[in-house]
């Protein structure tokens, strides 16, 4: 017979891990399984042997003949917060953010004249827009993609006409959007002078 050998395991900052403790066996596989200790924790890394192998949820000693550690460090989850403007009718501040799991964000929007928000979109689904300047985000438990779209503010333009005499104008009352530019010129007739 030969010498088993045994394995170590230690967590870092909460966790849970499945064969805890120090497990032997000649020849024998060892598989260790790790577990956050709650939703807003993850995996960050984990040593065997002091070799980071990146971040496996379980890891299997093959054949064990000599002493093994390994080591898991848990961290707190993190998500991307994304903001997009996506017409040229707006700006957003921040445009990406990085947010701790349970924590808020706060995406600015600066609306350019002559338009409002027309609509909000968070990963997909339709928010409804209460305020023109702010959206908040609160527990954040994923990544987000916020998208902002604004349409172009309406102005009616009414076209009217007083006095006695008479004339034409070279447009008609209609809906204009902001920003537009609209020439109108009023010709009188031959026996109407303007006043």
């Amino acid at each position: 017979g030969g010498r088993g050998g045994k394995v170590q395991c230690r967590l870092r900052r909460g966790g849970l891990l499945h064969d805890r403790g120090i497990g032997s066996g000649l020849g024998r596989p060892l598989r260790a399984g790790a577990q956050p200790a709650g939703l807003g924790v993850g995996i960050a890394e984990v040593l065997v042997d002091n070799a980071s192998i990146g971040s496996p949820a379980n890891y299997t000693f093959a054949n064990v003949r000599a002493d093994h550690a390994i080591v898991v460090r848990f961290e707190i989850k993190t998500f991307t917060i994304t903001a997009r403007s996506t017409d040229g009718g707006s700006t957003v501040t921040p445009t990406s953010q990085i947010v701790q799991y349970g924590q808020s964000a706060t995406i600015a929007v600066n609306v350019n004249a002559g338009y409002h928000l027309s609509s909000i979109t968070d990963n997909g689904a339709t928010i409804p827009v209460y305020s023109q300047s702010i959206y908040n985000l609160s527990f954040v438990s994923q990544d987000h993609l916020v998208s902002f779209s604004t349409s172009f503010n309406y102005y009616t333009l009414t076209i009217l006409k007083s006095g006695n005499g008479s004339g034409v104008f070279s447009e008609q009352s209609q809906t204009v959007t902001s920003l537009s530019n609209i020439n109108i010129i009023a010709t009188p007739d031959d026996s109407s002078v303007f006043s």
